[in-house]
């Protein structure tokens, strides 16, 4: 695993758009969440459908309210 070679704080979970589905992008979230990774990449914006804008909302940017 690459945490073994590579501190947390240097990693970034990449996905492709085309591949996912928005319960994937929330589980993927939720593991770089609890490795407590730099962040998330997502490939292919121009792919990205509604539902799945609505999963990378609801995960990843705070809520203000």
């Amino acid at each position: 695993m690459a945490l073994a070679v590579v501190t947390a704080e240097k990693l970034i979970l990449a996905m492709s758009a085309p591949s996912e589905t928005s319960d994937s992008i929330t589980d993927k979230v939720g593991i770089a969440k609890r490795f407590r990774l730099q962040g998330v990449s997502l490939r292919r914006l121009g792919l990205v459908t509604d539902d799945k804008w609505s999963a990378i909302s609801r995960t990843i940017i705070p809520d203000i309210n």
